[in-house]
């Protein structure tokens, strides 16, 4: 995402997207809370449309569960959910259990995005695992 469109959605304060990673000798719980913080005074007040949360492991962390507000499967080597709607001031949580077949590091990219948004917005995480 490109920096403008980072300052775009953070000035606006409309959506966060969390990312947070447990994680044990061999396995890992990753947490995708996406919030809409819609404001009354402008035009987001309004409801999110398709919102779209893509999370991409790495093969040394194969998905083992997932559970959240839709369902997810998986294109193109990514997993993908996709909520209808995400109304003001509510937020919709996934979890994702991976397991982490060997040592080495662990590494996680999320993206979100709506029909709202130009650009999706997006976080990572590496983990060092023993």
């Amino acid at each position: 995402m490109s920096l403008r469109c980072l300052r775009l959605l953070s000035a606006a304060g409309l959506v966060s997207l969390a990312l947070t990673v447990f994680a044990a000798k061999e396995a890992q719980t990753h947490r995708h809370r996406a919030t809409h913080l819609g404001h009354p005074a402008t035009r987001f007040a309004e409801p999110l449309t398709q919102v779209r949360l893509r999370a991409r492991l790495t093969p040394a962390q194969p998905l083992t569960a997932a559970s959240g507000p839709t369902p997810l499967s998986e294109q193109d080597g990514d997993w993908v959910a996709v909520l209808p709607v995400l109304e003001p001031n509510s937020q919709a949580e996934w979890l994702l259990h991976a397991r982490q077949s060997g040592a080495g590091d662990g590494h996680v990219e999320v993206e979100l995005s709506t029909e709202q948004f130009f650009c999706p917005i997006q976080r990572s995480a590496k983990l060092r695992l023993p």
